[in-house]
């Protein structure tokens, strides 16, 4: 399935120089305008060259501005109409809504967006390796403990890293028979960066879950696993973004515990039964 390109330019956006965000911004706040114009016009309204136009097209994985057009047109939904519009968050209904919708719509995004085959080779990677290291520093530290804890039943012999001193540390235990999970929603965390150039150098094999494409981390990782950001001019894109990243661990901890053949199917539904329950037990007791 062709990606949205208004999802591929929000992952690139990040790593754009001025020209290039000038095109993007033009994109993403009218793509009726990209789809109805042909590129001489174009090029007037942002005031940018056409061969600038046709490089940016072709950057985002196309061979030109009609080719792009193509795909946009398919694509012509706006982002921000799927989202519910408010005049001010004033209300815990208001914020309620807005964050909700917001975190649907990145989930959705994310559904179109992510590359299946690469998540596929990240599960059977580590379901393979004798030891992974899990690294992930602020915010992204809270999600390589969840992913930590999620997978400690495997079996698999895991190690996590949450601040800088634990990750140079990790650079001096390396060895191509282990992989690294490095999770970073912008790509551009210093220790995480460092780490995953000396794992290159020492040919241990790296995975990257990140909100953007164009960043150093994930051009350093073998493997990337990379979200689709929801837009919204009232709750910030992180905030989606951790859903989305929470959702992509818990698939990819799920299809580990299948690969390694620890809890089927019918076992996590029977230990989801018994712990029900044993809570209606509790509550009868009571």
């Amino acid at each position: 399935m062709e990606k949205n390109p208004l999802l591929v330019i929000e992952s690139m956006y990040g790593g754009f120089h001025r020209v290039e965000k000038k095109i993007a911004d033009c994109i993403l706040s009218n793509s009726s305008l990209i789809i109805k114009n042909n590129v001489k016009m174009i090029s007037s309204h942002v005031n940018v060259s056409e061969s600038s136009i046709i490089r940016f097209c072709q950057l985002l994985g196309y061979r030109g501005f009609s080719d792009f057009k193509v795909a946009l047109a398919h694509h012509s939904k706006k982002l921000d109409d799927e989202f519910f519009q408010i005049e001010s968050l004033d209300s815990a209904e208001a914020i309620t809504k807005a964050t909700l919708l917001n975190n649907m719509n990145a989930l959705k995004n994310t559904l179109d967006f992510i590359n299946y085959d690469e998540l596929e080779k990240a599960a059977k990677l580590i379901a393979q390796s004798k030891k992974v290291f899990i690294a992930g520093s602020g915010n992204s530290g809270f999600m390589v403990k969840m992913f930590y804890s999620r997978i400690l039943t495997t079996g698999l012999n895991l190690v996590y890293a949450t601040d800088s001193y634990a990750m140079k540390q990790m650079q001096f235990l390396l060895d191509e028979e282990m992989v690294i999970i490095g999770i970073s929603q912008s790509g551009k965390t210093a220790e995480l960066i460092e780490l995953f150039e000396t794992a290159s150098q020492k040919s241990v094999p790296t995975i990257a879950l990140t909100a953007s494409t164009n960043n150093k981390l994930t051009s350093l990782a073998n493997i990337q696993l990379v979200t689709a950001l929801s837009n919204s001019n009232y709750i910030r894109n992180y905030y989606a973004s951790e859903v989305v990243v929470k959702s992509i661990l818990d698939s990819l901890a799920t299809y580990i515990n299948i690969l390694l053949d620890i809890e089927s199917i019918d076992q996590l539904n029977t230990i989801a039964q018994d712990i029900f329950l044993e809570a209606m037990a509790v509550m009868k007791n009571k």
